[in-house]
């Protein structure tokens, strides 16, 4: 396999955080994570805080984007 050339592309990542309303249902933007550039294990230092409330459902979507 001679000339077989492998690349890894490293690319800038962030995290977004959206909360889904518990009445209409609709996703909503909570925040946002800084961009970590050039790796593929980004290690976020922003933390999100959240209310919980134990007797209701709350889901949450993670997006990691690059």
């Amino acid at each position: 396999m001679s000339g077989v050339v492998f690349v890894t592309v490293l690319r800038s990542q962030l995290c977004v955080l959206y909360t889904q309303g518990i009445a209409n249902r609709e996703w909503r933007e909570f925040g946002r994570t800084e961009v970590i550039d050039n790796t593929l294990n980004p290690d976020f230092v922003r933390k999100f805080i959240l209310d919980y409330f134990f007797e209701e459902r709350q889901n949450l979507r993670f997006d990691l984007r690059g």
